[in-house]
């Protein structure tokens, strides 16, 4: 059995508390599912995202894609990983993907947390997708793996 981490929280960060199966991956990739066999189901769930080497405008575009297409609105929380190595454009876009990520998902309740340590760098905490999970977002973050029933 995993044990659970507890991770320092980012001032970001929405507090709260949820229980769902952990879901979602690279950002690109799971827009890039949207409407195939592939789809992911997000309601109730944990999801999860994390890129590379993106531009900010697509961050914007992907993440106003999922909105669209009904993937953030009945989540039970949101967990960012890396947003790694990020892309401004010429013109600079103007906003970091933190502040469009939060900008998407303000209208919602669910706890998320920022800066969790899973995504393209050393420290990277394995997540188990589609295992049960409780998040509490709130002096510290804790991601705990719930045993099988």
């Amino acid at each position: 059995s995993l044990s659970p981490y507890h991770i320092e929280p980012s001032p970001l960060n929405r507090s709260g508390a949820a229980n769902g199966i952990l879901t979602g991956g690279n950002l690109s990739l799971t827009c890039a599912l949207l409407g195939s066999k592939s789809d992911v189901d997000t309601r109730g769930k944990i999801l999860f995202v994390e890129e590379v080497g993106e531009k900010l405008y697509r961050i914007d575009r992907m993440m106003g894609t999922l909105k669209r297409a009904g993937k953030l609105s009945a989540l039970s929380g949101l967990l960012i990983g890396g947003l790694n190595e990020m892309v401004k454009g010429e013109p600079d876009f103007g906003h970091s993907a933190v502040d469009i990520i939060k900008s998407v998902v303000n209208e919602y309740s669910y706890p998320v947390a920022f800066e969790f340590p899973a995504g393209h760098f050393p420290e990277n905490f394995p997540l188990i997708m589609g295992r049960k999970v409780r998040l509490e977002v709130g002096e510290k973050v804790l991601l705990r793996f719930v045993e099988k029933e």
